[in-house]
């Protein structure tokens, strides 16, 4: 007797019907492998910042980056705060600790509580005036 769930329990997913269907159950596979490294190491005894690198390093990992960061509100309400970063040089990051809350992607992301992906990091480069970001 041949077992449905076979072809989903490996790294493989099998769906059979037009590729745009195809496309979107391995997308939702990706959701779901994002969710469970993210989740796999909740914050505990551990500060929610520690968690938040943690998972930053999964997300750079998935998602073939280079560097990245996580800002979260300043208790002022009026600036971002770099509470963890990774692949930046030191010069980079220390400018960074505090940013503007209108700043590029980020404030987007405030501002609309939505996830706003920014191909480009010129809006960094001019907020610190660092060349890292190419500006």
């Amino acid at each position: 007797m041949s077992d449905p769930g076979a072809m989903q329990r490996g790294r493989t997913l099998a769906v059979s019907g037009p590729p745009q269907e195809a496309a979107a159950a391995g997308e939702k596979l990706r959701a779901l492998q994002i969710f469970a490294e993210a989740t796999s190491s909740l914050p505990g005894d551990a500060g929610i910042e520690e968690w938040l690198g943690r998972f930053l390093a999964t997300m750079i990992r998935l998602s073939d980056a280079a560097a990245g960061a996580v800002r979260v509100v300043a208790d002022s309400g009026r600036h971002l705060r770099l509470v963890a970063s990774a692949g930046l040089p030191p010069e980079v990051a220390a400018r960074e600790k505090h940013m503007p809350l209108d700043c590029g992607a980020c404030g987007l992301a405030v501002r609309d509580a939505a996830v706003h992906a920014e191909g480009s990091a010129l809006a960094c480069a001019t907020h610190t005036s660092q060349a890292w970001f190419g500006g």
